[in-house]
């Protein structure tokens, strides 16, 4: 399928195109937009297929979903079920899901493994200006392990958790990623729950916001995760934490810089609920709350600071340094 407009269709399952027990087919140079639904994918409907996207632009649609029934309303641009998706180049902007992903939502993996299927990857990008309730641009749930590559996820608005982001058990990689300007209560870049275990890398995450809870990232009683090579920066969040905050998860940050972010309690990485942060060869400095600098905030659980760099007192053991990195304004 090629060279379409595919524009203002109504149906159950996907507004626009609907995808049911197919193995292969190929859209290129594709635009499917201001098309509704009532059900799940607003404008693409995909369940136990395989198929390759690339060069698509997927806006304007609405899942409206269904006030009885909390469990439909799925994918306000996209919802992909038991899947292989493979996209390359994908304009997702301005869509809106009554509940789980406002741009897009991905559950599980291929049923269908003819072609040897990935989950869903993602590679070239712009998911922006979407709205949903959990995950304003994307949200993956129960077994999903998607991959993005080269992906900016910007303007995006979760009504409840995860503006940029939402998973609940799930593993997505995201490599090269820039997830910035985004906002929910909860998680206003990233927000990863449940049995979930996120890696970020080579990425940025900067100048998202929130009203309660984790801007940048937050880790709510998931599994744990990865950041690394990354930076999160200039996140603000009206009360708690405004880079990351780790809440019952084990987390790893590596060779990153954490800065310039912002709360009422907490600005860097905060540890909770028992939670467990391995902080190494990196830089938490220049974050701030309502009392000061804030770069590191154990309440109770376990942090650990290997070789980095801190504007904050005692953690000069483990060959760490308290001494200014001379940032420079690269804008």
């Amino acid at each position: 399928i090629e060279n379409l407009i595919i524009e203002n269709n109504w149906s159950h399952n996907g507004g626009g195109i609907s995808f049911f027990l197919v193995d292969g087919p190929v859209l290129s140079d594709i635009v499917v937009r201001d098309n509704q639904s009532t059900f799940h994918g607003g404008g693409i409907f995909i369940y136990v297929s395989n198929v390759v996207m690339s060069d698509v632009v997927v806006t304007g649609n609405r899942n409206w979903g269904n006030p009885n029934y909390w469990n439909v309303g799925n994918g306000g641009g996209i919802m992909s079920v038991a899947s292989g998706v493979d996209i390359t180049n994908l304009t997702l902007t301005d869509n809106i899901g009554k509940t789980m992903g406002g741009g897009i939502f991905h559950m599980g993996n291929s049923l269908i493994n003819e072609h040897s299927f990935p989950g869903f990857t993602l590679n070239g990008g712009l998911i922006s200006g979407n709205q949903g309730y959990y995950g304003g641009g994307f949200s993956f749930y129960d077994g999903a392990d998607p991959v993005l590559n080269d992906v900016e996820i910007s303007s995006n608005y979760g009504e409840n958790a995860g503006g940029g982001v939402h998973m609940d058990g799930a593993t997505p990689v995201f490599n090269n990623c820039l997830i910035k300007d985004n906002g929910s209560p909860e998680g206003g870049g990233v927000f990863a729950y449940g049995n979930s275990y996120p890696i970020i890398e080579n990425s940025i995450i900067k100048d998202n916001v929130c009203d309660s809870e984790g801007a940048g990232v937050y880790y709510k009683n998931a599994t744990g995760g990865v950041i690394r090579n990354s930076l999160v920066q200039g996140n603000y969040s009206d009360l708690y934490s405004g880079g990351v905050s780790v809440q019952g998860a084990e987390v790893h940050i590596i060779n990153s810089t954490i800065a310039g972010n912002e709360a009422d309690t907490d600005g860097g990485v905060a540890n909770w609920g028992g939670g467990i942060t391995h902080i190494t060869n990196s830089i938490a400095w220049g974050n701030s709350d309502l009392d000061g600098t804030s770069s590191l905030t154990v309440w109770d659980g376990e942090m650990n600071l290997y070789y980095s760099n801190t504007d904050e007192s005692d953690w000069d053991g483990d060959q760490n340094l308290n001494v200014d990195p001379l940032f420079i304004d690269v804008s």
